[in-house]
């Protein structure tokens, strides 16, 4: 029998330089002309709401665009929220992600195995509450003779 010795997860990070964008400015409030009060939650505006005034199309880029208006949600009174601009940045988002089932055999402790695993595999040890178990469960349909479950599975060789 084989037991589950490790689960090995390497994910590649994704480097993305941009030449900026605009976030919301922390400090910035508004009154508008009805007394409600406009401020920046994070990077959103929750008393306002976008509306589309005219679209366009844009010869430069052969695509078409949107002109609009920040709108209060209350009144439709025009806003105009200050936005700072970030300048260039580098950031970083998840890519993909290697995951490995490393196994022993309790009977022979030199034989080993390595199951990798596919990415719906993958997404489903991390969803559950039991990884260990979600493994095993995974690896069991691939060889259902050659592992065992045990709790104390990560006790080493």
């Amino acid at each position: 029998m084989r037991v589950i010795t490790e689960i090995a997860v390497t994910q590649e990070p994704i480097r993305i330089d941009s030449m900026g964008r605009h976030v919301g400015d922390p400090r910035w409030i508004d009154v508008d002309s009805h007394g409600h009060e406009h401020r920046f939650d994070g990077n959103e505006l929750p008393t306002l709401e976008w509306v589309v005034t005219d679209t366009y199309w844009c010869g430069d880029c052969c695509d078409e665009h949107e002109t609009g208006e920040w709108r209060c949600r209350k009144c439709a009174a025009v806003v105009k929220p200050h936005w700072n601009f970030t300048g260039p940045l580098t950031e970083y988002i998840p890519g993909l992600s290697d995951v490995k089932v490393f196994t022993r055999d309790t009977e022979l402790p030199g034989l080993r195995a390595t199951y990798f695993l596919r990415f719906d595999e993958a997404d489903a040890v991390f969803a559950a509450g039991d990884r260990l178990a979600e493994a095993h469960k995974i690896v069991a349909a691939r060889d259902p003779d050659a592992t065992e479950y045990r709790d104390s599975a990560f006790a080493g060789p």
